[in-house]
């Protein structure tokens, strides 16, 4: 890429700048405020001088810009998105396919048929492993929210819907796989035992290759970020995910890697939650359809020390108790 070219982005920021601040700069980068007719947010300029070219002949300003973005919304404590980019004067405009079309599986119609069937099977479930299964819930309709925009933390919140229900010593005993010293291997194994044929390819079915992939995922991805913010490849991940493949093979460092496709293990996440559900005995039609109020009650209830007597239905406020 040549030298000195000029880069521009339009930035969206939750706070405003001081009064009199006509610019604030940073080392080679620039933030102006420009004219905002929103009472809540103000919008920016930010500029530098794009001079890196790497030993491969390129760069890539535009992710420079979203990485400074993550630092000022450290920096100034606030949201800073990302809302236009301009290079040499030039506008380019945000050309991404559709997600419907690069995510197909996450829209169209749904398919209603299993539910009842599903729902009947969770009510069977204890309390504590319906609590865990609530929560693996949560993290995996979480993690679609960061699809495709960071999948790292998308990658992230997939394992932990699969550690919600692997840790249980109800779904593997202790005994099998100790839980302080196994994770990986737990976690492995709930979802190579409770993925249903229906989800297996012939990636799935060799063994030796499945196993790796779901070890990259843990330790590369889960661990890796976990213990030290190391990020996902996006490249690997969006071609892995555009070919259809359960990974995408490259070059790091002179080493091959297998980078997992993140739209194939949300598949397999997913399965294997389903998986698990599928192997469960329907509850009786005495079962106690009020499971989920209760477990949704302790989210919200809280016990606390009064001050003093109180009424039943009488509205109470931090004077009324010990809340140091």
């Amino acid at each position: 890429m040549s030298k000195g070219i000029l880069i521009e982005a339009k930035l969206i920021l939750n706070k405003r700048f001081p009064p009199h601040t006509p610019e604030v700069k940073f080392g080679r980068y620039l933030i102006r405020p420009v004219p905002s007719s929103s009472p809540t947010e103000t919008e920016a300029i930010f500029s530098f001088t794009n001079t890196y070219e790497s030993s491969a002949g390129g760069s890539h300003p535009e992710g420079e810009v979203d990485i400074v973005c993550r630092f000022l919304s450290v920096v100034f404590d606030t949201r800073v998105k990302k809302a236009g980019i301009r290079i040499n004067e030039i506008d380019i405009p945000t050309i991404e396919t559709p997600e419907k079309n690069r995510y197909p599986q996450f829209f169209g119609v749904f398919d209603p048929t299993q539910i009842n069937d599903y729902f009947t099977r969770v009510l069977s479930l204890d309390e504590d492993l319906a609590r865990q299964f609530i929560r693996a819930t949560h993290a995996y309709s979480f993690a679609l929210e960061f699809i495709p925009s960071d999948p790292t933390f998308a990658f992230f919140l997939l394992v932990v819907a699969i550690e919600c229900m692997s840790s249980q010593k109800k779904i593997i005993p202790f005994s099998e796989l100790d839980l302080d010293s196994k994770k990986c291997e737990r976690f492995c194994r709930f979802i190579t035992s409770f993925l249903p044929d229906e989800y297996k390819g012939d990636d799935e079915r060799n063994k030796e290759l499945f196993n790796d992939l779901l070890k990259t995922i843990y330790y590369s991805h889960r661990s890796g970020f976990a213990h030290g913010g190391k990020e996902v490849s996006s490249a690997a991940l969006l071609l892995a995910d555009k070919a259809g493949s359960s990974y995408f093979k490259h070059t790091i460092e002179g080493k091959e890697v297998r980078t997992p496709g993140l739209v194939w293990f949300a598949r397999m996440v997913r399965g294997a939650i389903l998986g698990y559900i599928g192997s469960l005995p329907q509850a009786p039609p005495t079962a106690d359809e009020e499971l989920f109020s209760r477990l949704a009650y302790e989210k919200a209830g809280l016990m606390v020390k009064v001050k003093k007597d109180l009424k039943k239905g009488q509205v109470v406020t931090f004077e009324d108790v010990e809340y140091r």
